[in-house]
């Protein structure tokens, strides 16, 4: 008497051997999918993690910054040009800068939204900030002996060597433009003959 064939066996077309053969390969197989679909995960996750990495460091100016004269732009610029700054960036961008006769000045700018109050000297600084993209965008309402608004626009090199700042300075109806380019201290980069 001839026993049943399995409805493994049935179904695949083949004896018992390779029925049983293909129930462990299709066992595998489901095994292998499972631990794929873990792992596309878990890479997929990752995916977000590394872009905010990225785009953190396109944000960040930390470090120490030394005037590149020579390729800056400052000639219609007035106003106190830092000849180095000292970025510790936080919760807020505090600047530390080293004025023409070496005296040391510091002021933060707000992340949070709120403005950013300071005095330099014998002036008071207000300062709103936002980001577009991976610059920094700094509005300055400037009140001493002139009041006067300062327009910055902020940006690091790909290699993170070099700090471009675009400045706008408006006082009444006249507008001043240039654009001031510091090298990250230490670094050895061609230097920049714009702000890119």
């Amino acid at each position: 008497m001839r026993a049943r064939r399995s409805r493994l066996e049935q179904d695949s077309g083949f004896g018992p051997e390779v029925a049983k053969l293909n129930f462990i390969s299709f066992g595998a197989l489901v095994t292998m999918l499972q631990t794929a679909r873990v792992t596309t995960t878990f890479l997929i996750a990752l995916i977000p993690l590394n872009i905010a990495s990225a785009a953190d460091s396109e944000r960040d100016f930390s470090g120490k910054w030394v005037l590149n004269a020579d390729h800056s732009e400052m000639h219609a610029l007035t106003g106190e040009i830092y000849s180095t700054i000292a970025i510790e960036q936080r919760s807020g961008i505090h600047c530390t800068a080293t004025t023409a006769a070496g005296k040391s000045v510091e002021w933060t700018y707000r992340l949070d939204g709120d403005d950013s109050k300071y005095k330099i000297g014998a002036e008071t600084m207000n300062s709103a900030v936002k980001w577009e993209g991976a610059a920094l965008l700094i509005n300055t309402l400037v009140n001493g002996s002139r009041s006067y608004t300062v327009m910055d626009r902020w940006t690091l090199s790909r290699d993170r060597t070099q700090l471009n700042i675009q400045r706008q300075i408006m006082r009444g109806p006249m507008q001043d433009e240039g654009y001031l380019i510091y090298r990250r201290e230490g670094s050895m980069g061609a230097p920049a003959t714009s702000t890119g």
